[in-house]
């Protein structure tokens, strides 16, 4: 497929998307899953990881210099 046939579509779609009024709202949902969802998912999950771990295996190296540095 060449350049301008790729370009036309891409074009083609852009208009179909402004013509169903779908452009302001996936903008949103983008930036929502991007810089909101995501990031705070996997901050999330890594926290839950470290509380986890911490209270099964106290005793480890890792849980007793956090416990040293901030207990």
């Amino acid at each position: 497929m060449s350049q301008f046939a790729s370009e036309r579509l891409i074009e083609k779609a852009a208009e179909r998307n402004a013509q169903r009024g779908v452009k302001g709202e996936s903008k949103r949902m983008r930036w929502l899953l991007g810089w909101v969802i995501i990031p705070g998912s996997l901050l999330g999950l890594l926290f839950a990881w470290g509380v986890h771990v911490g209270a099964r295996h106290p005793d480890m190296w890792l849980a007793r210099a956090l416990s040293w540095m901030f207990g």
